[in-house]
Formats: structure tokens, sequence, C-alpha cells
């Protein structure tokens, strides 16, 4: 009983790391759209002129 307990909170805790960083991955790609994306944004938009 308590093995199978034990069992199913490290399996939410796993949940709970990998949703962790899921959202850390999506922050991080999202500060660096951010930071790339006024260059790019600027350099296509005059090439496109």
């Amino acid at each position: 009983m308590g093995k199978a307990r034990k069992l199913r909170s490290d399996r939410r805790q796993e949940e709970l790391i990998t949703s962790l960083i899921g959202l850390t991955a999506i922050f991080v790609a999202t500060a660096i759209w951010w930071s790339v994306a006024p260059q790019w944004l600027t350099s296509s938009w005059q090439s496109f002129q």
C-alpha cells in the first residue's frame, strides 16, 4: 500500500517536472523570439521595400 502511494507521488512529481520544463522551454523560446524578431522584421521589411 505504501509502495503504491509512493509510486503515485513520484509519477505526479515527474509530471510536475515535465510541465515545468515545458513552461521553461516556452518562456525561453518566447524570450529568444522577442530578442530576435524586431531585428529580423526590420531587416526583412527594409529588403522588402
